[in-house]
């Protein structure tokens, strides 16, 4: 979804209305292909920005499909072009379904040994923005200023309830995040609580919990706390994995290839018959050596992967370098654009995405080179 349809750097949380994606997007959809939309977020953004601003009518009867938390949980249209849960997907057991505690006091043992880190080596707050550091370094004088063993402070300083809570440490926010699965509006919340953030702090009976994150912690500082953590993770069923300034922590049997595995019967249980053939599709992503890699797998079974990723990466899988075309939307957009006219001028039911797609990636790169070329206004 982010930086392949919509626009997301920082500072700016695009949506689809916006998009380059959208003509060409709903031009793919009116002429009778589908669209499968794997994302890392869930709540606001997927449906609100993406979501929504799809025509109910292209969505309806499963024409579309959202699986968000990096595939954790799953969505299709219904007949109105409402969004429905694929609760089978979800009992397959694609988030976290067991020892939400547990996890909770790992993620914060996590935090406390980072703190603990800066309190020995406050050079490590350089790695934050100033806002952020000066927060942390809030706590750090607190711990100092408590007397005694400084180490023990923090323990005492940082319990859950404070990382969980708004402004708990920093004037924005929360230190611990768990997303649910679905719209935001449909999220179990704390009965009588105003404040949204302050109503999901507790853990909820019967929430569909789909990962977890750590906040402010940056990905040139979170390898050594992954992998200091890591045995407790894995003993139940859980991995962490580092994002530019968060670290988030998830079911190790979710990846963006899951939902593609259940749509196209790969999986016990997955709808029959299938409703994806991979055979007829093509995926887009733009990190295709991280969180998107999964999505690359499917090259032998008929799916080939798109990478609009900005640059072309040394590792980049196998295979790849020809299906490289960059500009993140824009690359999907005027890729997306040439399928739309080689379906239109000659396909039948026979046509697939794949067919002339090396030609239609050069293309859609040498349009993108020109366009940098361009002076800008």
């Amino acid at each position: 979804m982010d930086s392949t349809l919509l626009r997301k750097e920082l500072g700016v949380n695009g949506d689809l209305d916006d998009s380059p994606c959208r003509a060409p997007l709903f031009e793919w959809l009116q002429q009778g292909g589908n669209l499968c939309v794997v994302t890392s977020d869930d709540g606001f953004r997927p449906f609100t920005q993406m979501w929504e601003q799809i025509p109910a009518e292209l969505r309806a009867d499963g024409r579309v499909a959202i699986s968000t938390s990096d595939g954790a949980a799953l969505f299709r249209g219904g007949a109105a072009g409402e969004v429905v849960e694929d609760v089978a997907y979800w009992e397959a057991g694609a988030g976290i379904t067991k020892g939400i505690d547990e996890l909770m006091d790992i993620a914060r043992d996590m935090l406390v040994a980072f703190f603990v880190d800066c309190l020995a080596d406050r050079s490590l707050l350089a790695a934050l923005d100033k806002r952020r550091a000066a927060a942390y370094t809030a706590v750090l004088d607190e711990a100092v200023a408590a007397g005694g063993d400084a180490t023990a402070a923090i323990e005492e300083l940082l319990p859950l309830s404070r990382l969980l809570a708004p402004g708990g440490v920093t004037q924005r926010g929360t230190m611990l995040w768990r997303n649910q699965a679905g719209p935001i509006e449909q999220w179990k919340r704390t009965p009588g609580v105003k404040s949204l953030l302050a109503s999901l702090a507790e853990v909820q009976k019967d929430a569909r919990y789909t990962n977890l994150f750590l906040m402010g912690l940056p990905r040139v500082l979170s390898a050594r706390y992954i992998a200091r953590f890591e045995p407790r993770l894995a003993a139940l069923g859980y991995e962490a994995s580092a994002a530019p300034n968060t670290v988030c922590l998830k079911n190790a049997a979710v990846s963006k290839a899951l939902p593609v595995q259940w749509l196209s019967g790969l999986m016990e249980g997955a709808p029959e018959p299938p409703v994806l053939s991979l055979r007829r599709a093509v995926a887009f992503g733009d990190n295709p050596s991280g969180n998107d890699k999964p999505l690359t797998t499917f090259g032998d079974q008929g799916m080939p992967f798109v990478s609009v990723a900005p640059e072309q990466d040394e590792a980049l899988p196998p295979g790849l370098a020809a299906l490289h075309v960059g500009g993140l939307e824009h690359g999907s957009a005027a890729v997306l654009s040439r399928l739309v006219q080689d379906w239109r001028s000659g396909g039948d039911e026979s046509w697939c995405p794949s067919d002339g797609l090396e030609r239609a990636c050069s293309a859609a790169k040498a349009e993108l080179v020109e366009r940098e070329r361009q002076p800008k206004l």
